[in-house]
């Protein structure tokens, strides 16, 4: 069973998340456990999520958004972030914003490897924060994009990495399962690999804050792979007052955001398959 008492005493957990509110909703019962036994908790969010049109309007006060619309934005989210995983019993210093372009991780992997890409709300091909990430300034390729989260990893040295599944519809987040995927295959780590689902069709459902009812298992194929979290009524509150702390997400998202205050939280294990990256990238010493 994940997190039990008795065994994970030398448990070191890594969430991975492709946005700001990602790594509550998919594990932020998961989260509450672990930081409850003394667990060392890592969360590393790639974006700040600062391309979101929906929220970047709502920023502007019904206004056209512009790229400082979306600068705030990404400043707003990152704040969220923080406040959220803090109140869960995450570390500070634990929490790490790598500030790549929102919508941009599936072009860095697949086209702009070496080449810096111009994608997102801000209109930078470089990262815009000068505080609170990774590397400010870091030039947005995929190489670069590659390097920080492998470094990360190789100094965290996780036990457990938690990161989006290859199913999820979303591209960052598909893209992020890509990305680790390689890491850990390259670099042989060697860690229990635990995926979360966010974006998929008529799931979860139904829509809206049940916090009686289970996570259900999303419709997809082997579902012997998955693996459920009891949440206890404490883990269940707590979560729920974390996601409320997204408030730049609740005016447009809140019921999505609030079926995953459940009384469990599933996770599928990951088995590794190769998969290529760009011929670039094998000309690098990984």
């Amino acid at each position: 069973m994940l997190l039990e008492k008795e065994r994970s005493g030398d448990f070191r957990i890594l969430v991975v998340a492709p946005h700001p509110d990602d790594e509550v909703i998919a594990a932020g019962g998961l989260i509450t456990r672990a930081c409850k036994l003394g667990i060392d908790v890592g969360v590393v969010l790639i974006t700040n999520g600062d391309a979101y049109q929906r929220a970047a309007k709502v920023l502007a006060r019904g206004q056209v958004p512009t790229a400082k619309t979306y600068y705030q934005l990404g400043l707003t989210r990152q704040r969220e972030s923080i406040n959220a995983l803090t109140y869960l019993g995450v570390q500070p210093k634990n929490i790490i914003f790598l500030g790549f372009a929102d919508a941009s991780l599936k072009f860095l992997l697949d086209k702009y490897w070496e080449q810096p890409c111009n994608i997102g709300g801000i209109g930078t091909t470089y990262c815009p924060y000068k505080s609170g990430v990774y590397n400010p300034g870091v030039a947005y390729t995929g190489e670069n994009l590659y390097r920080a989260m492998q470094t990360i990893i190789k100094s965290f040295k996780p036990t457990h990495i938690i990161y989006p599944h290859e199913k999820d519809t979303h591209d960052d987040h598909k893209a992020t399962n890509r990305l680790i995927n390689q890491i850990v295959t390259r670099s042989r780590i060697e860690a229990v690999l635990l995926n979360y689902l966010v974006h998929f069709p008529q799931w979860p459902v139904p829509k809206g804050l049940y916090q009686d009812l289970d996570m259900p298992l999303p419709p997809l194929e082997e579902p012997e792979n998955w693996t459920r979290l009891k949440l206890t009524t404490d883990e269940i509150k707590r979560k729920y007052q974390a996601i409320l702390l997204y408030k730049s997400q609740l005016y447009t998202l809140k019921d999505f955001l609030l079926s995953f205050d459940r009384s469990s939280e599933v996770f599928a294990h990951h088995h590794i398959k190769y998969e290529r990256l760009p011929s670039s990238a094998k000309k690098s010493n990984y």
